[in-house]
């Protein structure tokens, strides 16, 4: 069943991982002929390029995502849309606001993409999360983690919560890296946003550790965000500049893949870990942080070897971890990663609203 209308609406059009996966599940769903809608606050961000030109992307152009309410409500009122799939914790609250104060019959489905947004701090927050959990058409959590997160502390029946994994990889089948020579330098990569909660910090420290034992190596961080300043500072501080690459955001992180011998992610929490998913599918090593969450969930699945679960905050672990996935000459294998694909994806969603 083909639908007039479907919308997603999230705040903008950065780099972030909502904006990612939002872009990659409306192009296939525009691929597959359904009329898309995006609705955006702000429509300025490097994630715009990636949309399919068929697709209607709506600028409500307003600073604060409470702002839009009334540019949501004459939207619904206008163009009749039959669901709007809506993510991140505000954006959830706000269009549940804007259906009741439009009087439509739009089912919203709203979703859960953080530890954080399924754990939500102070009464006031419990309490928006309730309302939202309670209004919502369906309620998507993007890992079995946030799931019984949002079971636990919002105290809310699982009847209406589907886990649907991000829509991450075009294709299941293993990408292909680029070959080395022995005597090359091992590539330890790491893609994210700079922001405290996801440990760069720590990453680099760990680094400095691995540098004494093994200097043949070298360290790409692909990513912008407000810590940088400061993960530059360290890096110039501890005098390892040249075995340390800041890329800034990139929209193509391909190459970086193809290059590297091992992928670490060093957060301290995830909701799923989109980069996880990318890693695996060009058969990496990957280390995580014990407890971080989605990423632990999705390796588990996978690998049963401590060796690639670091103790969080814990230097001198994630420092000896590094070197041992370095040296190891076990080949890595995933399994499943059809089921993080958009095709799979895109189907889930649309089961949604075909019930």
């Amino acid at each position: 069943m083909l639908y007039k209308k479907i919308a997603f609406f999230i705040p903008t059009l950065e780099g972030g991982g909502v904006e990612v996966v939002t872009v990659n599940l409306i192009n296939e769903l525009n691929r597959k002929g359904y009329n898309i809608d995006l609705l955006v606050i702000n429509s300025q961000g490097p994630i715009k390029e990636r949309i399919n030109s068929e697709i209607n992307i709506i600028d409500f152009d307003k600073k604060r995502i409470l702002h839009s309410i009334p540019s949501l409500v004459i939207y619904i009122l206008k163009n009749k849309p039959e669901v709007i799939y809506t993510a991140l914790s505000h954006v959830n609250f706000i269009s549940i606001i804007a259906k009741k104060l439009a009087v439509s019959k739009v089912k919203i489905i709203t979703s859960t993409r953080s530890l954080d947004s399924a754990n939500p701090k102070g009464k006031l927050n419990k309490l928006i999360q309730s309302y939202v959990l309670k209004h919502s058409y369906k309620h998507i959590a993007i890992t079995n983690t946030v799931k019984k997160l949002i079971m636990e502390n919002i105290n809310f029946s699982e009847d209406n919560i589907y886990v649907i994994n991000n829509p991450i990889l075009k294709k299941s089948e293993p990408q292909q890296r680029n070959k080395k020579n022995e005597n090359d330098s091992k590539d330890i990569l790491t893609v994210g946003r700079l922001e405290p909660v996801k440990n760069h910090l720590l990453l680099i420290k760990a680094f400095k550790k691995v540098i004494k034992e093994n200097n043949n190596v070298h360290l790409t961080i692909v990513g912008d965000g407000s810590f940088k300043k400061k993960l530059v500072t360290e890096v110039e501080k501890e005098k390892i500049e040249k075995y340390i690459t800041f890329t800034g955001f990139q929209s193509q992180t391909s190459k970086f893949y193809e290059n590297a011998d091992l992928f670490v992610l060093p957060s301290i929490k995830e909701g799923l870990g989109n980069v996880v998913v990318e890693a695996m599918s060009y058969s990496l090593p990957i280390i995580v942080a014990k407890n971080s969450g989605g990423p632990v969930e999705i390796l588990k699945d996978n690998i049963s070897d401590e060796d690639n679960f670091f103790i969080q905050h814990d230097c001198e672990d994630l420092a000896n971890k590094i070197l041992k996935n370095l040296s190891s000459k076990n080949k890595v294998e995933y399994k499943d990663l059809n089921k993080y694909t958009v095709s799979q994806i895109s189907k889930k969603y649309l089961e949604l609203i075909d019930d």
